[in-house]
């Protein structure tokens, strides 16, 4: 070991210690002892494909869920909800303004 000056005396012995008192603290710690930074790693890699997983799966399902909250065109009535809507989009001036259209919407904005 090299000469250590004034300064980074306290460091230098941080150090020291903490490489005696690990191997001693690892040891003592059944956990610790049997930790397998392979199989830690493999893991972690399980963990992120499950979770990739479970987002996708996620994706597909609210997607499903808010398709089904969509009426059919066949099903939309004129004066009602997305009815008023659809005609407004259809037309090509005189569009009533944005706040009535939703006061009109009722219940299919929400």
């Amino acid at each position: 070991m090299g000469r250590v000056s004034h300064d980074q005396v306290a460091e230098a012995f941080r150090t020291a210690f903490c490489r005696w008192s690990a191997p001693l603290l690892i040891d003592s710690n059944d956990a610790l002892r049997r930790f397998s930074s392979v199989d830690h790693e493999a893991l972690i890699r399980t963990f992120c494909e499950l979770d990739e997983e479970v987002s996708s799966l996620t994706v597909g399902y609210i997607r499903a869920l808010l398709s089904s909250q969509v009426p059919s065109r066949t099903s939309v009535t004129a004066g009602h909800g997305f009815g008023i809507l659809s005609r407004e989009i259809q037309k090509k001036s005189q569009h009533m303004p944005v706040r009535r259209l939703m006061s009109e919407m009722g219940s299919s904005t929400r």
